[in-house]
């Protein structure tokens, strides 16, 4: 019974924490670089986080990001697909948005929406 409790209590915060969470998709930016740093993370629903990124620019500008479950990646060619292990070879431009809500140690942080390889 203890079990059956504890489960259904479990499954209630993540409910509220889901609702809380969002990804401000009306503020879409774009930034052009590298992956200079690259680190993998643990996640938790919604906003399933896979890695942490930093992306530096040609003039030297950096861009920190978690790479979400939902980031679409977009090799050159325009072929999409799920979100992977990032080639830290090549050139990317990244769409980014804030996540907002609730009091995660992710509020304010940038979420990449896709990541789109440029070479």
């Amino acid at each position: 019974m203890k079990r059956i409790v504890l489960a259904l209590a479990t499954a209630a915060l993540v409910a509220v924490a889901a609702a809380a969470q969002q990804l401000n998709m009306n503020e879409v930016k774009t930034f052009a670089g590298s992956i200079d740093n690259l680190a993998r993370t643990r996640g938790a629903a919604p906003l399933w986080t896979y890695a942490k990124i930093t992306v530096v620019s040609d003039t030297g500008e950096k861009l920190d990001c978690f790479l979400m479950s939902s980031t679409v990646f977009i090799d050159a060619d325009g072929t999409r697909h799920e979100a992977g292990q990032p080639d830290r070879t090549k050139r990317i431009e990244i769409r980014y948005v804030k996540i907002s809500g609730g009091s995660s140690a992710l509020d304010g942080q940038n979420a990449a929406v896709s990541l789109h390889y440029l070479n």
